[in-house]
């Protein structure tokens, strides 16, 4: 895997509906060799599924992340155990036995009960709990926030039919559902615009394609936490895949960053610990990821799925 793959797949993190002559222009690459680098991907295992679903911030959700150093053995068990909690969305498996859980909740008032179970479920006496906010892939946009508006059970079923496969052809939504082509894309474009959906890849960057670690980082008080993280993703773009900024911690920043070597890692976390804005640092090189179902994909499904006037 080489950076742009990376740029790839970080298009395709923000939006997995991306045709591929845009994917081609942002990349100035040929629309087959876009084609032949995500065949390659997905064949390698690195891009595991394309997905969509309603977007957090429409659902009025919490984004939550979890971390610490699990007493756990085995690992997979407090894997297994964290991920059926509806709210449990993405398990990372790190080194030193660490876990990082990514969960979208239903309310700010699950937040207490929520870092509890982890505390249990995944053995972590003294978990880092973060309220995610500004969550930015590389250097695209962040999640807008979505404007006011109702689905109806048509906007449903097409979320839900692309919900297993958010790259599906059109065609292939229409004969499942029976609505036009114009219908979807239509409802399709406007869902995206407003901010309802999300379209996104999950990936699995193993140990065969370089090294993926989370970075938690305590900047200085005078620091100013946004303009050092544009700084640090003008510097390695597109080696950032994923960074936030925690709203109960102001001077906080958690980052997923690649490197291609594990040499290249270290000269990266001695960098970032001798930056002159960073107070403290700490890296767990990332080994496994599961994804799990949670509470907004039983809520799609329903919506998909229910009866007129039922």
């Amino acid at each position: 895997m080489d950076e742009t793959d990376l740029s790839l797949l970080l298009f395709l993190l923000r939006d997995s509906r991306a045709t591929y002559s845009s994917l081609a222009r942002r990349l100035k690459l040929s629309i087959p060799a876009v084609h032949k680098r995500i065949l390659g991907l997905r064949e390698a295992g690195i891009i595991t599924k394309f997905t969509a679903n309603l977007s957090w911030p429409f659902l009025n959700a919490v984004p939550v992340l979890v971390s610490g150093l699990s007493a756990a053995f085995p690992l997979r068990e407090a894997v297994e155990r964290v991920g059926k909690h509806e709210a449990t969305r993405i398990v990372v498996q790190g080194s030193e036995n660490s876990l990082h859980i990514q969960a979208h909740l239903r309310s700010i008032q699950g937040l207490g009960p929520y870092a509890s179970f982890c505390r249990k479920a995944a053995a972590i006496s003294n978990p880092s709990i973060g309220i995610e906010a500004g969550v930015l892939y590389g250097s695209n946009p962040p999640y807008r926030e979505p404007e006011e508006s109702e689905l109806d059970p048509v906007d449903y079923r097409i979320l839900w039919s692309l919900h297993d496969n958010s790259r599906k052809p059109i065609a292939d939504v229409c004969q499942e559902i029976r609505v036009s082509p114009k219908t979807v894309r239509t409802r399709l474009r406007r869902m995206w615009e407003l901010g309802v959906a999300e379209f996104y890849a999950q990936l699995q960057i193993g140990k065969d394609a370089g090294v993926l670690a989370f970075f938690m980082l305590s900047l200085k008080t005078d620091a100013e936490p946004l303009e050092w993280r544009g700084r640090l993703l003008s510097q390695l773009e597109p080696r950032v895949i994923w960074s936030t900024p925690i709203s109960n911690a102001p001077n906080a920043l958690t980052l997923l960053i690649w490197s291609p070597t594990p040499a290249a890692h270290e000269d990266l976390f001695d960098r970032l610990s001798a930056d002159a804005c960073v107070e403290n640092a700490v890296s767990h090189i990332s080994t496994h990821f599961d994804f799990f179902e949670t509470w907004r994909d039983r809520l799609l499904e329903e919506n998909a799925t229910a009866r007129p006037g039922g």
